[in-house]
């Protein structure tokens, strides 16, 4: 197998630099390597092929032995390149056609030169070996290059090795590579220059495509790349949607399908940038991945990237090896479903952007795997649910930031924070210990298992800050009715503030906190312990409450007429209670 590492670079220029000599297929099939087919010098090391043949049924430009030129230029038309010929013993044998250019500032191969122009080419077995190529060129034209032939043809991939691949210049590129054939390239480009499209389809099994280079899927343009049906591609590193006003789309998908990306990846790179890896398929980023960013560290940035990851099905997996952010300056969002994993060495969401940063771990079985911690910055997002898991060292949930879960978090829990659990109604499994000192959202919509919130912590658990209970589901709560809203091996701490809802005339909330438990029950009116009945020991509580309630936000159930202070109307109050 041939191996393409050099980087090079070029710039668009017109066909015929200066002391290159041309040369136009006139034939209407043939073989290249006969005069009869050109209408200048037979092609050498020296020579720019031209093929301009809108005027002419597709010629089959025959290989009978190895091609030579400097340039190669498709204008118009469908041309196929039959890379193979017969050896004595009546084999079908591979052949090359080098494109040699010695000029680092001149495009090797072109596909749709100039604008308007339509052109595509097919390639059947053997080795088109150059050191750049663009599709599409022109503005408004359309340049393609499709592997294989029909019949026969398809049993014999072939091989494409080149240096630089630009697709959609400025007009529309398209680059088929299926039925086992292998691309190699450097610098890869998709939608080079503004208003340009390019498009690049790996498919089939073994079908690869290897970026010696830096990727890019969307630079100034958009550019779309689908790998599928166990084919692959490989990378060194890789921007999708690169500029303003870019887009950049890359989708990864079905059983065995895979893409390896040696080093760091963007999504959303000043840009608007969409990975998507589904049915199976699977991505490795070895280096550190960032959905959203903006390339340099100017604070605050003018404008960002957009970035969106959706990793979706059972087997669906995108492995980073480094730190992944969501929303790195910008805006991130990533979507781990159905039963797909996600796995990083850390996990940022909403580093010093503007906000909106999610990232939604989503459906039994759906897993992000984090070596080290998840942080969760101001006015982001983490969401796990519907029975999902997050393995982390840490989540630690910052002032003004939130934590949405109905799932499994197998970390320490350190949120300043708002925690909600559930969209509506769920439960929060931590498996280690659980801080909250900032603001924890339950919702009540009934009293059996499953129809309120519930946090279940497996050590210790700390409260703080504030509790706010809202009821859904058209539940109204009446006597009696009792809700474990947290367990944990042991619990300390307060809550400073509770919001609860109104309830009937008579009755009232009691908050039941003993070393393990908090327990919400609605009861009567001066049962201060909560225990279904107004008593001595209500009395003991109200006489050990006596005088001025606290500053709020703490609370001071004993002031049972509500004015501030624990007194005598209290205790006459409780006595007229006295059940």
């Amino acid at each position: 197998m041939k191996h393409c590492i050099a980087l090079l670079l070029f710039a668009f220029v017109p066909a015929a630099a200066a002391g290159e000599t041309e040369s136009f297929w006139v034939g209407q099939g043939g073989a290249f390597n006969d005069p009869v087919n050109w209408n200048g010098p037979l092609p050498d090391e020296t020579v720019t092929c031209i093929f301009d043949v809108r005027f002419k049924i597709g010629p089959f430009v025959m290989f009978d032995e190895d091609g030579l030129s400097s340039r190669a230029i498709i204008r118009t038309g469908f041309v196929f390149f039959n890379l193979w010929d017969t050896d004595p013993e009546g084999e079908q044998v591979s052949l090359n056609y080098d494109v040699v250019n010695p000029s680092f500032n001149t495009p090797s191969f072109i596909v749709a030169e100039n604008a308007g122009e339509n052109a595509t080419l097919q390639i059947s077995f053997g080795f088109l070996n150059t050191q750049s190529v663009i599709l599409g060129m022109g503005a408004g034209s359309y340049g393609a290059i499709e592997f294989g032939a029909q019949g026969v043809f398809d049993l014999f991939p072939g091989l494409s090795c080149v240096y630089e691949l630009h697709v959609g210049g400025s007009g529309q590129g398209v680059l088929t590579i299926d039925e086992g054939v292998v691309v190699t390239a450097g610098e890869t480009v998709l939608g080079v220059a503004t208003g340009s499209l390019g498009d690049v389809f790996v498919t089939n099994p073994d079908s690869r495509l290897d970026v010696a280079g830096p990727l890019t899927v969307g630079k100034q343009g958009q550019g779309t790349l689908t790998v599928d049906d166990l084919a692959d591609l490989t990378s060194t590193s890789a921007l999708i949607g690169m500029s303003p006003g870019s887009q950049g789309t890359v989708t990864i998908t079905g059983q065995g399908a895979t893409w390896i990306n040696d080093g760091s990846l963007d999504v959303g790179y000043q840009g608007q940038g969409t990975l998507s890896v589904t049915g199976g398929a699977a991505v490795f980023t070895h280096g550190f991945a960032a959905i959203g960013t903006f390339p340099e560290p100017v604070f605050p940035p003018v404008t960002g990237g957009v970035g969106d990851v959706t990793v979706s099905g059972p087997a669906s997996l995108w492995l980073v090896d480094g730190d992944l952010f969501v929303g790195l300056l910008w805006i991130g969002t990533l979507d781990i479903l159905n039963g797909a994993t996600v796995t990083s060495q850390a996990g940022i969401v909403g580093m010093a952007g503007p906000g909106g940063d999610v990232v939604n771990v989503e459906g039994p079985g759906s897993v992000w795997s984090v070596i080290e911690d998840v942080t969760v910055f101001p006015n982001a997002l983490l969401r796990i649910a519907d029975g999902a898991i997050v393995l982390a060292s840490v989540v630690d949930v910052a002032s003004e930031a939130e934590l949405e879960a109905d799932g499994t978090i197998v970390a320490d829990v350190d949120s300043n924070g708002t925690v909600r659990i559930g969209d509506v109604v769920g439960m929060l499994d931590v498996e280690g210990t659980f801080t909250t000192t900032g603001e924890l959202l339950l919702d009540l919509g009934g009293t059996t298992p499953g129809s309120f919130d519930a946090v279940v912590v497996s050590d210790a658990a700390s409260v703080g800050g504030s509790l706010t209970v809202s009821l859904v589901d058209g539940y109204v709560p009446g006597f009696g009715d009792a809700f474990g809203v947290l367990t944990a091996a042991s619990i300390d701490g307060v809550f400073e503030t509770l919001t609860l809802p109104v309830l009937d005339p008579g009755l009232v909330w009691h908050l039941d906190q003993d070393a393990d438990s908090i327990l919400l029950v609605v009861t009567t009116v001066g049962d201060l312990d909560g225990d279904g009945i107004v008593g001595i020991n209500d009395f003991l509580l109200l006489l050990a409450a006596w005088g001025p309630c606290p500053a709020p936000p703490a609370n001071c159930p004993a002031d049972l007429d509500n004015d501030g202070i624990v007194g005598i109307n209290d205790f006459l109050l409780l006595l007229s209670l006295w059940s």
